[in-house]
Formats: C-alpha cells, structure tokens, sequence
C-alpha cells in the first residue's frame, strides 16, 4: 500500500496549504471588514481619511493576490461578503466627495462583489439625507437622494439568477429604502414651508378666535 500511502501525503500537504490560506482569509476579511466600516463612519462625520483609504486598499489588493491561486476560496461567500464591505465603503467615499463612482477596474474588485456593494450605498446615502435635513440643507439631501434614485434604477436593470449574485433582495431593500427617504425628504419640505409662511405672516389669534 505504498501508492495509497504517498496519495495521502500529497493530500495532507495540500490540505494544509488550503488551511492556511483559509485562516488567512478569515483574518484578513475581518480586518477589511472593520476598515470599511471605520471608513464609512469617518464620513459620516466629516473626517479627512486618505491614509485610512489607502491602507484599506493595499490590505484588499494583498488579499486578492494571496488567493487568486485558489479559486475555489476566491470564489466562496467570505471573500464576496468581505469585497462588498470594501466596495461599499470606496464607492460611498467617492459619491460624497465627488459626486462619482470608481469602477470595479479601480478597486480591483469582482464585478458581483461591487454591485452588492453599490446596492448598499444606498442606505448610506439615505443616512446623509436624514444627516442634510437635520441641518436644513435641502439641496444636499435632495442631492444624496438622487443618488439613491440612480442607483436603484440602474441597479434594476439587472436580472440574473439567485444563486449567481443574490440582488433581488437587495433591490426590494433599496425600494424601500428609497420610498421612506423620499417621504421624509416631502414631510420635511412641507415643515420648512409652513414655517417660513408663519415667520412670513404672523398668527392673529383674534382671526383665528374672531
């Protein structure tokens, strides 16, 4: 039993090659995971972030890299989890700053992972039209929701399996989103209406209480 004997060993070196770099992507994926949220948070508050950026990217690209020879884990669903993490936070980044998208070819990034990224920008950009409102800046709450409605309308043009990118659920949540956004953007117009029609007309109890 020579032959199995070798068979095994083969097997047990190659198992412990796939081990390795499993542990490696659960570790790293945890630390772009936390990245690009700290990134998404530090926008949301205004703060000057490039460095953090930066050190996002290059963690992502040495994760890509150490797997692209495995593709069976390239392909698992950690890895897309972990990439839509990071795309989400670069596009939401550049949305805010500059009114753009970067493309999949910028971020190096799987085209299934940056679309389920880009599906959850929405929910970040509707945090910065509630974010606008509250500090009476119409014009950047209708700007950021905008977005949303482009988004979600390009995003819609898209129909494939589930078992191929899961996007259904993702447009029903950006429907939704959408469609309570927008209530709160007509409910706040209509407040700040009201408001500047009483500071314009002062309230005469005796009209009211003739």
């Amino acid at each position: 039993m020579k032959k199995l004997s070798e068979i095994i060993e083969s097997a047990r070196r190659w198992l412990d090659v796939k081990d390795s770099i499993r542990e490696f992507a659960i570790k790293k994926s945890r630390d772009i995971i936390r990245m690009s949220s700290e990134i998404i948070q530090e926008i949301h508050k205004g703060s000057i972030i490039e460095t953090k950026v930066n050190e996002l990217f290059d963690s992502v690209q040495e994760f890509i890299a150490r797997l692209e020879e495995h593709p069976d884990i390239m392909q698992s669903g950690l890895v897309r989890d972990t990439l839509q993490e990071y795309c989400e936070a670069m596009i939401f980044k550049e949305l805010v700053e500059k009114g753009e998208v970067p493309s999949p070819a910028d971020l190096k990034a799987p085209f299934d992972a940056y679309i389920l990224g880009l599906c959850d920008v929405v929910g970040e950009l509707r945090r910065k039209v509630l974010d606008s409102l509250r500090k009476d800046r119409v014009n950047d709450a209708i700007k950021f929701f905008n977005y949303m409605e482009e988004i979600y309308s390009e995003i819609l043009k898209l129909h494939y399996p589930q078992g191929l990118i899961p996007l259904k659920p993702k447009q029903d949540a950006m429907r939704s989103i959408i469609e309570r956004t927008r209530s709160d953007i007509t409910m706040a117009l209509m407040i700040s209406k009201i408001a500047k029609s009483s500071e314009e007309e002062p309230l005469d109890i005796d009209k009211v209480y003739p």
